[in-house]
């Protein structure tokens, strides 16, 4: 009875399966570089946001900050900001004109940072910071229009009283506006260390699954290949050692089942060979025993 070993079922060829595990290894990889690359545009996203708007505003609130506490200063003093000049009347007016028309360039640009999306907040803190320079603005003409009247020192005393207050409720809605804006960097910033976070473990998670599929498909085709050699290993020595009833039971049709094949074809020529010999030799001892029976 014929010893038989089966070899494959696969009916795919030894290279389709090849380069079939290696497209696999590669779509895996590219699926992580992909995911890496917009995570990365996802982050570069909301930086470029958060520099271009969050910032930009807190930056613009400051500098409204520092030209009215200047203004204020002016006001109060009737001197330069580095106190090395006493401004007249005319100088007065000249100052307030044009930290008007710096306060409205500062606040059109502040408006212009307020995205849809922050909308909701930024914009009453714009108007509130609108309306208290309109105050400031308004009780330092009247401040100037006292002096320039040449009004008495109780008169002087109660335009800069207005003035100090009205510049004191300026700064409390900069300080509330500076802290609402401060808030929301900071909340950007949160979303950009969750993104980062998230896409980090996302992309450790490809990877890994990448490394264990790259493991799982190699391991398959060692087996498979390791298998199908040690098979024809054993019935190489089996032939060797003279027992040509050892066949393979091909039913693969890649390179190993065509080798199978053909090892077949072997083992079955070499035993009808040893067969004819095995008669011949049977025939031949016949011969000279009727030789030497005749003699």
């Amino acid at each position: 009875m014929d010893n038989v070993t089966a070899v494959s079922r696969s009916r795919w060829s030894l290279r389709a399966k090849l380069v079939a595990s290696f497209l696999i290894i590669a779509a895996m990889i590219g699926l992580t570089s992909a995911f890496q690359l917009a995570g990365t545009r996802q982050i570069n996203t909301v930086s470029r946001g958060l520099s271009r708007d969050d910032v930009q505003r807190l930056l613009l609130v400051n500098s409204i900050n520092l030209s009215m506490l200047n203004l204020h200063h002016a006001m109060i003093s009737e001197q330069t900001a580095d106190s090395s000049k006493l401004l007249t009347i005319e100088d007065q007016k000249n100052l307030l004109q044009q930290a008007r028309t710096s306060l409205q360039n500062q606040t059109a640009e502040y408006r212009s940072h307020i995205t849809s999306a922050d909308s909701a907040k930024e914009t009453p803190a714009a108007n509130a910071i609108t309306d208290a320079t309109d105050k400031v603005f308004a009780s330092s003409n009247a401040l100037i229009a006292v002096r320039s009247n040449h009004g008495n020192a109780t008169a002087i005393a109660a335009a800069e009283n207005t003035l100090a207050h009205d510049q004191a409720a300026l700064e409390e809605a900069l300080n509330e506006t500076t802290t609402l804006e401060s808030q929301q960097v900071a909340v950007k910033d949160s979303e950009v260390k969750q993104i980062v976070h998230r896409n980090t473990v996302t992309a450790t998670g490809i990877a890994i699954a990448t490394i264990l599929v790259a493991v799982l498909v190699g391991a398959v085709l060692s087996r498979f290949l390791l298998k199908t050699l040690s098979q024809l290993t054993s019935g190489a020595a089996l032939v060797a050692a003279g027992d040509f009833s050892y066949r393979l039971d091909v039913t693969s049709k890649d390179e190993l089942g065509q080798l199978a094949g053909t090892f077949n074809q072997m083992t079955a020529r070499l035993r009808s060979s040893y067969q004819r010999l095995a008669v011949q030799s049977e025939r031949d001892e016949t011969l000279l025993e009727s030789l030497g029976e005749g003699l």
